[in-house]
């Protein structure tokens, strides 16, 4: 941990005291609670922004198959809501060193338990399948592991949620 000097007062000299400076991460978000609301937030915004944006082209399918001379486009928007979903839940995180946007947002990484770099299946397995896919199931279950598992059994502020445990991740804050 590092030392910041101040220059204070104290009568007519002045004396350099030395404070310390908290350790990137740490404050009211750093660690334990305070890294599972920003994962469940993190989460959350993935879940709003893709579910949405498939959302909006669901619909617009469904106003394309309303007439018979408009199915093509209505398939044309199906084809759309899945390359979206892709790119924002595979191909972002996969470009931009296993960062989705939310998790861009509220700095955290999902890496491998081993250092490495996540592969595109595990990306996609997390990202789209169990994130967009089962989202609100997920996410309760997550919420029940933490507090069940991790905070009443285990006693433990950061335990390793089951979800990361078999996907063999984990997830990591960023330094801003």
């Amino acid at each position: 941990m590092g030392k910041k000097r101040r220059r204070r007062r104290s009568g007519g000299s002045v004396a350099v005291v030395a404070e310390p400076v908290p350790a990137p991460g740490a404050g009211a978000l750093g660690g334990g609670v305070g890294l599972f609301v920003r994962r469940a937030l993190s989460w959350a915004l993935d879940f709003v922004v893709s579910a949405g944006l498939v959302s909006v082209f669901y619909f617009c399918a469904g106003v394309f198959y309303l007439d018979e001379a408009t199915v093509p486009q209505g398939n044309l928007m199906l084809v759309c809501a899945v390359v979206t979903l892709l790119l924002l839940t595979v191909y972002l995180p996969y470009r931009s060193g296993g960062q989705t946007l939310g998790e861009r947002v509220f700095s955290l990484r999902v890496a491998n338990r081993d250092g490495s770099p996540r592969s595109a299946v595990q990306i996609f397995v997390r990202e789209c399948v169990l994130k967009v896919g089962f989202g609100p199931f997920v996410a309760a279950f997550c919420v029940l592991d933490y507090v069940a598992l991790g905070l009443i059994y285990h006693r433990d502020p950061e335990p390793d949620l089951i979800l990361d445990y078999f996907l063999k991740t984990r997830v990591v804050p960023v330094g801003r």
